[in-house]
């Protein structure tokens, strides 16, 4: 009889967030080995027949006993958390358990500015088997990378499909006519961009940063999910009115198809990233993989990146970028030079391909829980 696996997370698909593809990768490859259940919040409209080699298993967001029950029924034998901000991580670490526990803490946001939180996790490490990071630069390898975890710790980059960016064969116009770009749009200069509107993504400097670009036209075009809580909303209304206000030629491409994401991954001439605070930006392995440019924040590993250009930021308390005067001067003149040299795109495709696709990083998640 195969191991049960249960990853828990806070969203995952349908939405296409960085989160919800890792996970969606994580449990697609274990699921040829193991009996994988996702465990994550209820989402309205979610197929669970779409899942081929795994079980979703649905969760009520503020219902924690109702949780912990779904989780002792299904018996797993190794629970790997995604996100110290899962919404009942201090539930499962609090009380010894038949079952082991991973932690991915991806940044430790609930942890690093929050004392009685860092106290339990010290309490409880027994309770935790391992810890897997993504990168050494972010502040969760910080924060574990000491005497009572450093033998539990793994690195384990993010990674991405080849195939799924080298078998996409849109064009311009195709992909105008979805998105319904007017015709005279498809000839400028494509400035993308693809974030969720959440704190601290950054979507709020974006008007400033492209108006210190030349008179040279372009459209700036936004990717992301539809978001359906209050501060997600007020985030979008807020650049909206900014993009408006600022006079900048832009489209919104809300809720498209992941074909049409990729798609223009490889159409756009430059991609901007002036997120606050990341661990391993999926989106700029994208752009590696698509070969298009990138100008990103030192976020997460970028500055281990090839093809684009990162910009490094002075950290606050929270170790979050300050994206200032500077910063975003600094973005601007990076998208312009960027602009007339794209063959700089090349290097991260040849990193992708030497080091960062799934199917050499996926397998030591299963090292990691043999391990346990």
């Amino acid at each position: 009889m195969s191991k049960r696996i249960v990853i828990c997370v806070n969203s995952h698909s349908p939405l296409l967030g960085g989160c919800e593809k890792v996970t969606q990768k994580i449990a697609e490859y274990l699921g040829d080995f193991y009996d994988v259940i996702v465990m994550t919040r209820r989402y309205p409209g979610r197929d669970h027949s779409s899942f081929t080699n795994y079980k979703v298993m649905d969760y009520l967001q503020n219902d924690a006993n109702g949780f912990m029950k779904q989780l002792q029924a299904v018996h797993p034998d190794v629970v790997l958390i995604y996100s110290d901000l899962f919404d009942f991580f201090r539930q499962i670490i609090n009380k010894p358990s038949t079952y082991k526990t991973i932690l991915a803490p991806c940044g430790a946001n609930y942890v690093f500015n929050n004392p009685s939180a860092a106290n339990t996790v010290y309490r409880r490490s027994d309770n935790i088997n391992s810890i897997i990071c993504h990168s050494t630069h972010e502040r969760d390898y910080k924060f574990y990378n000491i005497e009572k975890f450093s033998q539990k710790l793994t690195i384990i980059p993010n990674g991405i499909d080849l195939d799924e960016f080298d078998d996409n064969h849109l064009n311009r116009e195709e992909i105008a006519s979805e998105l319904r770009i007017n015709h005279s749009d498809i000839s400028k200069k494509w400035v993308l961009s693809v974030s969720n509107f959440f704190p601290g993504k950054g979507q709020e400097h974006l008007a400033d940063i492209l108006n210190q670009l030349p008179s040279e036209e372009f459209l700036y075009i936004q990717v992301c999910s539809k978001m359906s809580f209050p501060v997600g909303e007020t985030l979008e209304i807020i650049w909206r009115r900014q993009m408006t206000q600022a006079g900048i030629n832009f489209t919104l491409a809300k809720n498209i198809s992941r074909e049409y994401t990729v798609g223009l991954f490889k159409n756009s001439n430059v991609f901007i990233f002036p997120s606050e605070k990341e661990v391993a930006p999926l989106v700029l392995l994208e752009c590696m993989a698509a070969r298009l440019p990138w100008v990103s924040t030192d976020v997460g590993n970028a500055k281990d990146l090839s093809g684009g250009v990162c910009i490094t930021a002075a950290k606050n308390s929270k170790y979050y970028n300050i994206i200032d005067v500077r910063v975003k001067k600094l973005l601007a003149s990076a998208m312009e030079k960027i602009w007339h040299t794209p063959q700089q795109a090349d290097g991260g495709r040849l990193q992708i391909e030497q080091s960062m696709q799934w199917n050499k990083l996926l397998p030591r998640y299963k090292e990691v829980i043999k391990q346990v």
